[in-house]
């Protein structure tokens, strides 16, 4: 089971009877899950049918009622992310196409984990990418190809002031529940992309996947990117807002985006997670780990300069703050994130002390998000635990090791600040903080 407690699958239905049987999972570990699994329900009071409690009343209403829709709205601006700005924001009033596979199709937009969307079932009661853009376009028109003819699409590119091309994997392994084998476009979208590309530069790529989806030379010759991911019901509407500079995009990449030839050097069925991640990758990326534009411009540096040397002795150690002034060097108002990282300095003894499992090259401990009108600042304040010095060696063990690393705050590009720290365990013997359960 490996930690997990619940499969909403039928994987656990399938084959769990025969691992108990084959002596491949004890017991204990399956009825550990089950506990884990109903605590929370009992406590709730959901099986006793003598006590009251409002998890009894919540009725039908509540059911994307409007608070959640509007929360579920605010969550899709959020979640847009800029890779490259070029032309955007676009004009509105001019002749927009809207090109790509699902442009019309809202369920493209939600991925395949979710329950009904609309009273009378599917997704068309909200609005699709095409009918939010045109929505918004007022004074202009809007053509609309959902398909990948690349004949089609050039023609309508060509004919277009601005195009908004739409690249999507709904349909091939963007979902849940699949693994998957590739994490390139498909070579209809490819065909699609260059074809619309070169028809017109004047042309927004928007990415619309669950899984990441490797883009390729498209970084380079796409003239403005976004990266929506499955943006929900509300996804549309997100990003003509985006599109058309109503909502000033402010996310931050969640995953690293690799080459699509990634799958070639590494086993994507394997969970081993060595060169994988922000963590462990030591390759060049498409887009890194919390990469993210903005119509504004940044800038972050210290409020104060911070310790010389900070020395962590054990967990016990004191916390340090550290305090971080960002400032809209822009003239437009927007988000800012900023993200606090550990980072290793001197690594060559720690190869031995981990027992040969890999060194972190960074890991993230906070993160700050804020919106600030053009010319403003804001200081943000990270509190650092000593435990968040702490790697993990290759049996699974936690602990506070001896190295020199660097407290590093990041906006996901640009100019970084970093500040020294030494990790000193009493008399050089790690601190072990946890040691992990072997469930096999």
């Amino acid at each position: 089971m490996g930690g997990t407690d619940i499969d909403s699958g039928g994987t656990y239905r399938e084959n769990m009877f025969q691992a108990l049987a084959d002596g491949e999972l004890d017991e204990k570990y399956a009825r550990l899950g089950l506990t884990n699994s109903y605590k929370m329900r009992y406590m709730m009071g959901l099986f006793d049918p003598t006590v009251d409690n409002p998890y009894k009343h919540i009725g039908t209403e509540e059911v994307g009622c409007p608070a959640h829709q509007e929360m579920s709205l605010l969550g899709a601006l959020k979640g847009m992310v800029l890779l490259k700005k070029g032309p955007l924001p676009f004009k509105k009033g001019l002749k927009i196409a809207v090109i790509g596979q699902s442009v019309s199709d809202v369920a493209a937009l939600t991925g395949n984990y979710d329950g009904p969307l609309c009273p009378k079932g599917g997704a068309s009661c909200f609005p699709s990418i095409a009918d939010a853009v045109n929505a918004s376009n007022v004074g202009g028109t809007t053509t609309v190809l959902a398909s990948t003819d690349v004949t089609k699409a050039s023609a309508a590119a060509k004919a277009a002031d601005q195009v908004i091309l739409v690249v999507d994997n709904a349909r091939d392994g963007g979902g849940e529940g699949h693994d998957r084998y590739s994490i390139g476009l498909s070579d209809s979208q490819i065909a699609l992309a260059n074809a619309v590309i070169a028809a017109n530069p004047m042309t927004v790529l928007v990415l619309v996947n669950g899984g990441l989806i490797s883009i390729d030379d498209l970084k380079s010759t796409a003239p403005a990117i976004i990266e929506a991911f499955m943006p929900g019901v509300h996804g549309g509407t997100a990003l003509a807002a985006t599109i058309f500079g109503d909502n000033n995009p402010g996310g931050k990449m969640p995953a690293t985006m690799y080459h699509s030839s990634f799958v070639n050097v590494t086993d994507f069925l394997s969970m081993d997670m060595s060169n994988r991640s922000y963590k462990y990758y030591t390759g060049t990326p498409l887009y890194p780990f919390g990469f993210g534009l903005s119509y504004s411009e940044f800038d972050i540096k210290w409020a104060n300069p911070p310790p010389t040397r900070h020395v962590v002795t054990s967990s016990e150690s004191p916390r340090v703050t550290y305090n971080v002034t960002v400032t809209n060097t822009g003239t437009v108002e927007g988000d800012e994130v900023v993200l606090a990282y550990t980072k290793p300095t001197a690594t060559l003894e720690l190869e031995a002390a981990l027992l040969g499992a890999p060194i972190e090259i960074k890991k993230l401990f906070g993160f700050q998000r804020v919106t600030l009108a053009a010319g403003a600042s804001t200081t943000l304040s990270f509190d650092l635990d000593p435990t968040h010095f702490a790697l993990v060696d290759a049996e699974g063990h936690t602990s506070l090791h001896a190295v020199d690393m660097d407290v590093v705050f990041s906006r996901g590009h640009g100019l970084e600040l970093a500040a020294p720290t030494t990790v000193a365990p009493f008399e050089g013997i790690p601190q072990r903080l946890k040691e992990l359960r072997k469930w096999w």
